[in-house]
């Protein structure tokens, strides 16, 4: 809603995991698991079977094959003397070890754990396996992918993948579920649940170094290098100076090459066009008794090194203020923005605070002039600085007013997290007249990326929340399950509500834990965007002319929730002060969930408020029922992260960032402006998850 004031716009982004896949369409009614499997197998590239091989941790797994099968090669560049690999990963991307066999000899395929390469990390001076050992390690959950035709040796069209459920006796310590964010200063904090027996948390850094050998095998004598990074008892990492030493993916940029020094360096030259440290983290329980338990979900470098600011580009700096950098001549020459140098070798520019309440204007007789020294924050980081004007006139201060105000329009921060994690019960006792096992016959416009995940989102909008989970073995796996979830919640805004839900795995079921009054709020909501269609979308309308009507209509309709913000920063810093005492926190988390709906769709079109994510699900939502192809992106501005859309339109994805077009001053400055448009380049930074999903999207039309 537009205003003839000045705003302090501000934005919340609910974060956007993508991953290559479809885009979910309405089903014929009872479409088996099967059908849904095979509307998914060209993206997933395997065939899952449901066969599951359940072992302890030393147990070997025995498979027959023919007498003198000779098994032929699948992959192009690489030979395998076995048709089988285990991966710890459902993607296949990470392979652990290469089961031995000697193509021709036939009888049976030992796929012994003894034969895994030990793993390890120090921690005070202690070294702890992760694999190998005679073990199959830490792993709770891994895939066993099989090749080739057992009798025939000829090679598969696609290869079947089995599960491998790793026993781990009585200690068994559950994996934790970590969600991540970058705080206000720009540090990495994960969160998690408590781990059930679990005395401590480890945060571990697991940098890649799987390369094929010159004859083109596997080569899996250093899968990776473990890293330290943190310990802790409690549920949260924060990084700090040392631990961002670790989590930096390179140490040179751009901005060094405007050193002449450094530029004339081979070595600086070569660092800065080498590609950044490729990496994940992970967090792990342990016990008093050094059990771990299986790792938490990974966290891949590119999802926050982006985000994660490493120092100011000093170089780059002096070069855009005419080498005055924080030292000038003029107050107009005050910068409202700063390059930082990202932890990913990118440059940003980051917005100012100007600290006005220790601010000092004063006569230097030495000098003979007024100056003026003025502290700044660059917000969203941990640096600090002073600018210095020399000569300043004395009125100072209606000049920086005015540089604040410019500073405020780039300015539209917050952040807020999704945390999902799956409760694992040993039994539900549900009523197996309320069970489903089809994929439901829904309305409404959805976004899945593999068959589980739209099993759930489909049944989750008809209204069906006891699922039966028996044809998807891979959610033994809680991360994965944990994950489906993240992922239905975060790319399916018309769901109103973040349920609680337990799995059984000895009943597999699934009971997905919704009120009758938040599912009818999820109704009311699918009504309302009929109704907001209807009065908007007229017959006849361009895909131009229906995204702008929908962009017009959430501006002129809705009104930024300031009061929803306070509550998040609050929030934020009681939960980041180390001094916090546990009741401060829980009032604080209390404070800030009055304002939910206001992070999502829901708070935009039924009540009119709402904060960045809000408005970007609410035209997601809208231009998907006008049959419009559209994307929630994530990414930063200068005053920190943000959420907005793309919509493809004349066979391009442009931009629509619906916050920022409900402006007094500048309205609809960012309504359907190419990627490449310098007002977007400069301050707008889509993050590597949402290019990866504009550049994978698959299409409905």
């Amino acid at each position: 809603m537009r205003k003839y004031n000045s705003k302090f716009l501000v934005t919340i982004l609910i974060l956007c995991i993508v991953l290559i896949g479809c885009t979910g369409q309405s089903q014929k009614s009872g479409m088996t698991i099967e059908d849904l499997r095979k509307k998914y197998s060209d993206s997933i590239g395997y065939d899952l079977s449901e066969k599951i091989y359940t072992v302890n941790q030393t147990e070997s797994i025995n498979i027959k094959v023919n007498n003198n099968v000779i098994f032929e090669e699948y992959f192009e560049s690489a030979h395998t003397p076995t048709p089988f690999i285990v991966y710890t990963d459902d993607k296949l991307e990470s392979p652990l070890f290469v089961p031995f066999f000697e193509s021709g000899e036939g009888g049976t395929i030992d796929i012994d754990p003894k034969e895994i390469i030990g793993e390890s990390f120090l921690f005070q001076n202690k070294e702890y396996a992760l694999s190998g050992s005679g073990t199959w390690g830490m792993y709770e959950t891994l895939y066993l992918a099989r090749y080739n035709d057992l009798k025939t040796g000829k090679k598969l069209d696609r290869p079947v993948v089995y599960i491998i459920d790793v026993k781990h006796g009585k200690e068994k310590l559950e994996a934790p579920v970590v969600t991540k964010r970058v705080t206000d200063d720009g540090n990495l904090r994960l969160d998690w649940k408590p781990v059930k027996g679990a005395t401590g948390y480890w945060v571990i850094k697991q940098e890649k170094r799987l390369a094929d050998s010159a004859n083109g095998e596997f080569n899996l004598a250093s899968r990776y290098h473990y890293s330290f990074i943190g310990t802790g008892t409690e549920t949260n990492f924060i990084s700090d100076k040392q631990s961002r030493e670790f989590l930096n993916q390179k140490n040179y940029s751009a901005d060094d090459l405007l050193d002449p020094q450094k530029a004339s360096d081979v070595f600086v030259v070569e660092q800065i066009n080498k590609a950044p440290v490729d990496y994940d983290i992970f967090v792990i329980a342990q016990n008093d008794r050094d059990k771990l338990s299986p790792p938490s979900n990974m966290i891949h470098a590119s999802e926050f090194t982006g985000a994660m600011p490493y120092r100011i580009a000093f170089n780059t700096f002096m070069k855009d203020t005419d080498n005055r950098g924080f030292v000038l001549r003029d107050l107009k020459d005050i910068p409202t923005t700063v390059p930082v140098i990202m932890m990913d070798g990118s440059i940003r520019n980051f917005a100012i605070q100007y600290d006005l309440e220790n601010d000092k204007f004063f006569f230097s007789e030495n000098r003979n002039q007024n100056i003026y020294d003025l502290p700044i924050a660059i917000k969203n980081t941990p640096f600090t600085d002073t600018i210095k004007v020399y000569g300043a006139s004395e009125d100072y201060e209606g000049i920086v007013e005015a540089k604040s105000k410019e500073v405020e329009g780039l300015s539209k921060t917050g952040v807020s997290t999704l945390v999902v994690d799956a409760e694992y019960k040993a039994k539900l006792k549900l009523d197996k007249s309320s069970v489903v096992n089809t994929v439901a016959t829904v309305d409404y416009d959805y976004v899945a990326y593999s068959p589980l995940e739209e099993y759930i989102v489909t049944n989750m909008l008809a209204g069906n929340f006891n699922l039966d989970m028996a044809a998807f073995p891979e959610v033994k796996n809680k991360v994965v399950l944990s994950e489906a979830f993240r992922n239905v919640l975060e790319n399916n805004p018309i769901i109103a509500t973040i349920p609680g839900y337990y799995y059984s795995d000895s009943e597999k079921l699934l009971q997905i834990s919704v009120s009758k009054t938040e599912f009818k709020k999820q109704k009311d909501l699918a009504e309302k965007v009929d109704q907001i269609i209807k009065s908007v979308i007229k017959e006849g309308m361009s895909d131009e002319e229906k995204s702008k009507a929908i962009n017009d209509y959430l501006t002129e309709h809705t009104e930024y929730d300031y009061d929803a913000l306070t509550a998040l920063k609050n929030h934020e810093a009681v939960e980041q002060n180390p001094a916090s005492t546990g009741a401060q926190i829980s009032q604080a988390e209390n404070d800030f969930m009055k304002y939910d709906e206001s992070f999502k769709a829901m708070g935009v079109l039924m009540k009119g408020k709402g904060v960045c994510a809000g408005y970007a699900d609410a035209y997601r939502i809208l231009t998907g029922y006008a049959g419009l192809e559209v994307l929630t992106v994530r990414g930063d501005v200068p005053g920190g992260r943000h959420a907005w859309n793309l919509v493809y339109l004349d066979g391009k994805w442009l931009v629509v960032d619906v916050t920022w077009n409900d402006s007094d001053h500048n309205p609809n400055k960012y309504l359907h402006i190419s990627q490449e448009d310098p007002t977007y380049v400069g301050d707008h930074f889509i993050s590597a998850d949402s290019i990866s999903a504009r550049d994978n999207y698959v299409f409905k039309k």
